[in-house]
């Protein structure tokens, strides 16, 4: 397996493994919105400054997994914004075939205001999304991703890393619990969803078993 930070040759790749992960999980959104609308997300986050993608490569050369996020959270809410009309373009396939995900779009957009800020971290360090595709690459290389990301933040000065998970994503939460993140604050989405709000302290990340 090779660990190497993205570039945005694989912003389609990482659409992919994106919705591969994701498609299944009945919480889930963004897969929903399509292929499109996921590569021109994953260009915008990668031509971001500030941005720090890593992913991993099966002996194939394959992107099986990576792990996204940003030195400044602000700059990646920023460019959303400004990239507004043509992420919205991008998603109008999905919208066609389901309307219902146009208010879906609103409501995430809305949930990154400043009134909004108890729902998402809005400034700062940022975990954006842990992908594995299960049954693919060596035992532990889901967390030996997540480490590298963290490692390279920790190296670029970042300090006090936050990230949202939600309550029944059980085992993201034991395994990011178990290298090292507290909890900042607990919370209910305006659609009811329990979610914490995490934060990886200025520690360096613990070692755990390898597993799948």
């Amino acid at each position: 397996m090779l660990i190497r930070l993205a570039n945005m040759r694989d912003a389609a790749a990482l659409a992919k493994v994106h919705i591969k992960c994701t498609s299944q999980m009945s919480r889930s959104f963004m897969d929903k919105l399509g292929i499109n609308f996921l590569t021109f997300y994953y260009k915008i986050l990668l031509g971001e400054k500030k941005s720090v993608v890593v992913c991993a490569e099966n002996e194939y050369g394959q992107i099986v997994g990576f792990h996204s996020g940003s030195l400044d959270t602000q700059e990646h809410f920023t460019m959303l914004e400004k990239n507004k009309v043509m992420l919205l373009v991008s998603a109008l396939p999905a919208i066609l075939r389901d309307p219902r995900l146009l208010s879906g779009m609103y409501k995430r957009r809305a949930s990154r205001s400043a009134q909004h800020d108890v729902f998402v971290s809005m400034e700062g360090p940022r975990a954006e999304f842990w992908a594995w595709i299960n049954n693919e690459g060596p035992p532990g290389g889901a967390v030996a991703v997540l480490k590298k990301w963290i490692s390279i933040m920790r190296l670029l000065g970042a300090k006090g890393i936050r990230f949202e998970v939600d309550e029944d994503n059980t085992h993201a939460l034991d395994l990011h619990r178990a290298i090292g993140a507290v909890l900042v604050r607990e919370y209910a989405t305006p659609d009811g969803q329990v979610r914490f709000l995490m934060e990886y302290p200025d520690i360096k990340p613990r070692n755990i078993k390898p597993s799948k």
